[in-house]
């Protein structure tokens, strides 16, 4: 009893209780929040979420830019894979570019404007959205353009299905993950998980 009463009259109790009384009710009232409309520039289809190579019941959502330019030809479609942190609208300037062909540029689940409680956000399952948003779009094979993180994505598609990939263009491509950074596997997985852990304190 006498702890408990020294804690109460302690200013800083007071401040970290009420902090935390905070940070509660800031993560209710974000869980009652309606899910914010898609932007009128991009659309957006519904896949199951993967959680490694499992398929769940429920829907999440998966938005994407679609640039039809009224001289598209019928060659084969182009579609965009951006990096971490980022989203579809990272080619903007580089779309407007291209006029012979239809173009996808992808928010891939957990960026942009794609749901962002997905189970699993390794680059494999980002691979097997990527595979269902272009079934449902009827695209059977394509050019693909990844930057950084997308660059890992596509490499996945065409390793698994090669036979729907007509080319890879790779900007600024993710390498093998134990040269990267300090140049030590686990070293790596302790800074990138502090960086994970840093920008989710920010967020919440």
């Amino acid at each position: 009893m006498a702890i408990l009463r020294s804690l109460l009259t302690r200013k800083l109790f007071w401040i970290a209780f009420f902090y935390a009384g905070l940070l509660i009710w800031s993560g209710i009232y974000r869980l009652s929040l309606p899910e914010p409309p898609v932007p009128k520039t991009k659309k957006s289809i519904l896949l199951p979420p993967v959680n490694g190579k499992a398929k769940l019941d429920r829907k999440i959502r998966v938005t994407f830019k679609e640039v039809l330019p009224s001289t598209a030809t019928e060659k084969l479609p182009a579609i965009l894979i951006h990096g971490s942190p980022g989203s579809a609208g990272a080619f903007d300037g580089f779309t407007k570019e291209i006029k012979d062909r239809r173009i996808i540029s992808v928010d891939l689940p957990g960026f942009g404007d794609s749901e962002t409680d997905i189970p699993d956000y390794s680059i494999l399952a980002h691979a097997q959205y990527l595979r269902a948003l272009m079934d449902r779009l009827g695209i059977e094979k394509a050019h693909f353009l990844g930057f950084s993180l997308g660059s890992g994505v596509i490499l996945h598609l065409a390793d698994e299905t090669p036979e729907r990939v007509e080319s890879v263009s790779l900007v600024a491509a993710i390498g093998l993950q134990e040269f990267e950074l300090l140049g030590n596997y686990h070293a790596n997985r302790i800074a990138h998980a502090a960086q994970v852990g840093f920008f989710w304190v920010l967020k919440e």
